[in-house]
């Protein structure tokens, strides 16, 4: 089944929040199609609704003022509008960006492209680190990155690992994803997962 929506898009709450799309994920137990999501706000949350209640279409009776027709509505993004929603720097945050603000500056040769057509580069480091078939292959990944995970890709990282985010800067996201998988591979040794 092809989804009109694609990781990066950004989708408007008919309660007026941003989320980013993650992916469009498939339940293992039924197959049916889930979104994963992340909020364009702090604490940056990652949510994961079934496809079909994320495009559902409003009750005007139970919902009367809402403005949009859907639950989620694609939100036209107008360059630097972004910055706004309060995840990018320049949000207007006190004491200035967080370390998960920062926009990646590394450079791959593996492109994709977003809502807009424009291409925007995807890291082959985490890209391993996402199909490691290991908690040890992971950990080995982790290491070669270190000192270049960007904000969005310890995001997407923990993620992976159904584990929350800590706040703070970029060593205590490191330790604490590396403790992550470093307990996972001792109590599941080097079993595959699934």
């Amino acid at each position: 089944m092809d989804y009109e929506m694609k990781p990066g898009d950004v989708y408007k709450h008919f309660k007026g929040n941003h989320y980013e799309i993650v992916a469009v994920a498939e339940d293992c137990e039924d197959g049916s199609p889930q979104v994963v999501y992340k909020a364009l706000y702090p604490p940056y949350k990652i949510y994961v609704r079934p496809y079909f209640d994320f495009v559902e279409e409003l009750d005007s009776n139970k919902y009367p003022k809402a403005e949009q027709k859907h639950r989620f509505e694609k939100a036209e993004i107008v360059a630097g509008e972004r910055k706004f929603f309060g995840n990018l720097p320049g949000s207007g945050q006190q004491g200035g960006p967080t370390f998960a603000q920062k926009e990646a500056e590394e450079e791959s040769d593996i492109q994709v492209s977003n809502a807009s057509g424009k291409e925007r580069a995807v890291d082959e480091k985490l890209l391993l680190f996402l199909s490691g078939n290991t908690f040890e292959e992971q950990i080995s990944v982790l290491k070669e990155m270190k000192g270049r995970i960007t904000g969005e890709m310890f995001a997407v990282m923990f993620a992976s690992l159904d584990f929350p985010m800590p706040k703070g800067n970029e060593e205590d996201c490191y330790n604490a994803l590396m403790k992550r998988l470093e307990t996972m591979h001792e109590f599941d040794g080097k079993r595959f997962r699934i």
